[in-house]
């Protein structure tokens, strides 16, 4: 029985991944976010967020959650159905986070490097926003897959920084001359 549930939420993690490869414009608005994700977190948060980083990763996750919210409202206020209303969770939780963000790289708040990292705010963004575009349902089991996988995906980027660390260590010992 505990097998089978966790392999339920496998199977319901790698629908969340996959989801939107089968919605254009879905992935359309998830391949800026891998990008960047990848880039940010490779290149310019290796050692930790500054403020400049903390303010665009908040404006990042603000524009998100105006687009989720865009998303859920695009028919029209009245047809918002009473069973919607758990999905402006989602859109609400993430504006606060940018806002949030952005406060804190602005005023250079101590709690800048947990909340504004790129890896967390581009992870909320790739797995929530098949559920928000109602690709993947809204369930108990999208929940936990979200939660119990974030360690996971924490942990393969910090393992990929550390590759990385010792490549541009590498290049800084060798020199911008042979380069």
């Amino acid at each position: 029985m505990f097998f089978n549930f966790v392999k339920e939420i496998f199977k319901r993690f790698l629908i969340i991944i996959l989801a939107p490869l089968y919605e254009f414009e879905v992935i359309w608005s998830l391949i800026p976010v891998y990008l960047t994700w990848f880039i940010t977190d490779i290149l310019a948060e290796r050692k930790g967020v500054d403020p400049t980083s903390a303010v665009q990763n908040g404006f990042t996750a603000l524009w998100i959650g105006m687009d989720w919210m865009h998303q859920l409202t695009r028919k029209g206020i009245s047809s918002i159905e009473l069973s919607s209303m758990p999905y402006f969770v989602f859109p609400i939780f993430m504006i606060l986070w940018g806002c949030i963000a952005i406060y804190a790289g602005l005023w250079r708040k101590w709690y800048m490097g947990f909340i504004a990292r790129i890896r967390e705010v581009s992870y909320a963004q790739i797995v929530l926003t098949p559920i928000i575009y109602k690709l993947v349902p809204l369930d108990f089991l999208s929940i936990i897959s979200v939660i119990v996988f974030f360690p996971l995906m924490y942990g393969v980027m910090e393992a990929i920084n550390r590759i990385a660390d010792k490549f541009f260590e590498k290049m800084e010992l060798w020199g911008e001359e042979e380069w």
